[in-house]
């Protein structure tokens, strides 16, 4: 799972990215994209959807209808259009669990794109649904509070976090120049 503390750190970047890279590897991936506020998974790869997880989710619509199959050489998408309202509550529940698990046999690796912490809860709550989290901090745009409320949260949800990948960070103003 890959989250952040606020919007605009680069998290749909660096999951598409890393699907990517497994995909290359020989991996057979799927990338969920569970920020159903906004969702960007599917307009990052140029694709015009007319359902995905929110469907699966509210009307029982099989989640194989859904993913877009090699979006390159095994990499699949499972995107999501937008809602408004009683989005953190299709999250609770067993149904993503349940959507998880049928999935499981199908591929090496299942990414869940997240929304930010400061915005929703979903990523503390769909947490213990997966191996571990990735907190995506954009360099110099997040304050310690932010960052600690995030780690406070997904602690407090029991996540496994294997880590924060630091993003965005200003190279001109490094030490070791374009190193």
């Amino acid at each position: 799972m890959f989250t952040s503390s606020v919007p605009g750190e680069g998290k749909s970047s660096i999951s598409g990215n890393y699907g990517a890279s497994l995909a290359i590897a020989g991996k057979k991936v799927l990338l969920i994209d569970c920020d159903i506020r906004r969702p960007r998974a599917h307009e990052s790869f140029g694709i015009k959807i007319e359902k995905g997880l929110e469907s699966v989710l509210t009307q029982d619509t099989p989640v194989d209808e859904v993913i877009i199959k090699d979006l390159m050489p095994n990499f699949d998408l499972l995107p999501t259009k937008h809602m408004k309202y009683n989005v953190t509550e299709l999250f609770i529940g067993d149904k993503m669990k349940e959507i998880i698990a049928q999935l499981e046999d199908k591929y090496n690796t299942i990414i869940l794109d997240m929304p930010p912490l400061a915005v929703a809860s979903d990523a503390a709550i769909l947490s213990k649904y997966v191996d571990g989290v990735v907190v995506v901090v954009a360099y110099d745009q997040v304050a310690q509070r932010e960052l600690e409320f995030a780690y406070d949260m997904l602690s407090k949800a029991g996540a496994n976090i294997y880590g924060f990948v630091v993003n965005k960070v200003d190279r001109s103003g490094l030490s070791y120049g374009n190193y």
